[in-house]
């Protein structure tokens, strides 16, 4: 899995890992993996990629998956954001927005955003399937 995260707060993000949950139709979790953004700190609105190879047994089976984050703030405290929107870039330029996100952590710590994830919710289920052919395109 390949993507890219930025960080949409006010203050610097240090270590932004990438948390990713693999889910089948019954919501049942299939795996769960992790890894780093290339970039040990991201300031306000920069961006830096990822790469997350997992075992393609997290994802046989797979209906969706969800991304969380975690960072650490300028003042030591961490950061966290559940269910991470989904940003996917269209070949004009624009973003089209797909799924939620829940955050937790410090009022004033940096907000992160990533552009690859999904939720287990009807109106995108149509976008989790596209995903999910991604990612088996990707282990395969």
């Amino acid at each position: 899995m390949v993507g890219q995260v930025k960080n949409i707060g006010n203050d610097t993000a240090s270590f932004v890992r990438i948390d990713v949950t693999t889910y089948d139709k019954d919501g049942g979790v299939l795996g769960t993996d992790f890894t780093y953004a290339s970039a040990n700190t991201l300031k306000p609105n920069q961006k830096s990629s990822f790469e997350l190879s997992s075992s393609s047994d997290n994802f046989k089976g797979m209906d969706y998956y969800e991304l969380s984050l975690q960072w650490k703030n300028p003042d030591f405290t961490e950061g966290y954001v559940e269910n991470a929107q989904v940003y996917e870039i269209e070949q004009n330029g624009s973003d089209e927005q797909n799924g939620s996100d829940e955050q937790n952590g410090s009022e004033a710590g940096s907000d992160i955003l990533e552009k690859t994830t999904n939720e287990a919710a009807d109106e995108t289920n149509e976008n989790a399937k596209k995903a999910v052919d991604k990612l088996e395109d990707a282990i395969n």
